[in-house]
């Protein structure tokens, strides 16, 4: 009996780790910077902060050597399984720049990305290539949604560095 005890105590996070992924969507808050001079949009920096119960709740899971904090190893795991849902749907987001809204996207070249945990949260951070030629009368247009529902994306700034 003490053994399967002392078992469910040091497999409880694999057992129930994924159960707040199952019962709720984490919110995430993402920051958008636009780059651009007066004839070029040149690139969006996209950052995800991810919400700190979802944080707490990957330490439990990924935090192998129980120091509370990620280690470059312990974040490859988590860093790999985002960018295997991510990319493939084109990082959840929704991109246009016309005088109207296109129904195609444009497939984001992104040239860096970075995953990374400060002040007990975590975050991913990403770079993309727009190259955008700049017309009158038209219009940035950005949409991240996660259509099966994983997350719960806010968008939290939106700011252009000309």
């Amino acid at each position: 009996m003490i053994r399967f005890f002392f078992l469910f105590l040091v497999f409880k996070s694999i057992l129930f780790g994924c159960s707040i992924c199952s019962i709720y969507s984490p919110r995430t808050d993402i920051a958008i910077d636009i780059t651009a001079n007066k004839e070029l949009i040149k690139n969006a920096k996209f950052k995800w902060t991810f919400s700190k119960e979802f944080t707490e709740e990957l330490m439990r899971i990924y935090d192998v050597n129980l120091d509370g904090t990620f280690s470059k190893k312990e974040l490859g795991p988590i860093k790999s399984s985002l960018l295997k849902y991510i990319q493939p749907l084109n990082y959840l987001t929704f991109i246009s720049y016309s005088n109207k809204i296109v129904e195609e996207s444009r497939e984001l070249d992104v040239k860096e990305h970075k995953f990374f945990f400060q002040n007990g949260i975590l975050s991913f951070e990403y770079i993309a290539n727009l190259n955008y030629k700049i017309f009158d009368k038209n219009e940035l247009y950005i949409r991240i949604y996660d259509e099966s529902g994983y997350f719960s994306i806010f968008l939290d700034e939106y700011s252009c560095n000309i």
